[in-house]
């Protein structure tokens, strides 16, 4: 008995177009958040881009000096807009990340809290309780969660849309 799949070697030529679908989805949402990025960040511009690790791991990353007080955080301004998520180990001095901890620089004001004072780069002496946590990449990692079903959606109604042409296309050739 002779068995012949009519159209099976189309079917499957027509699929190898959308093999790729995992590769255009992870550099999509890769740069959907190098763009996010982009735009939580006020106060500093860092260098924020994205590195492809492998073909279907890509890694987004800023870089900039300071960046770490910038996204968690400092002193007691920072602790009441504390990061919902503080990294536990990495961290130079205190291993975790500490709002406060012990420094000689750090003083007691009349009322009990926290301060120190630094020197700006125009030479003048500034006091300050910290500053707030900003959480520029959290907002990110949250954001991009909710984009990724529409990226996905797009991608699969293109990659839909090429395998359809291409078959109309070669009806009519």
């Amino acid at each position: 008995m002779n068995i012949k799949l009519t159209g099976f070697d189309t079917l499957i030529s027509k699929l190898g177009r959308i093999i790729d679908i995992d590769k255009d989805i992870v550099n999509n949402v890769a740069d959907k958040c190098v763009e996010i990025a982009n735009s939580e960040y006020v106060t500093i511009k860092p260098n924020i881009g994205k590195e492809n690790i492998s073909e279907n791991v890509s890694r987004v990353f800023s870089e900039a000096s300071g960046l770490s007080f910038e996204e968690y955080g400092t002193g007691t301004r920072g602790q009441q807009t504390e990061h919902p998520n503080l990294p536990q180990s990495g961290v130079p001095i205190t291993g975790n990340w500490q709002y406060n901890y012990p420094s000689n620089f750090k003083k007691l004001n009349k009322q009990g809290g926290i301060y120190w004072t630094y020197k700006k780069e125009d030479g003048t002496f500034v006091s300050s309780i910290g500053q707030k946590s900003g959480q520029q990449m959290y907002n990110t990692s949250i954001k991009i969660q909710k984009e990724i079903p529409t990226i996905v959606q797009n991608i699969l109604k293109r990659k839909l849309e090429d395998v359809w042409f291409h078959t109309i296309y070669n009806r009519i050739s």
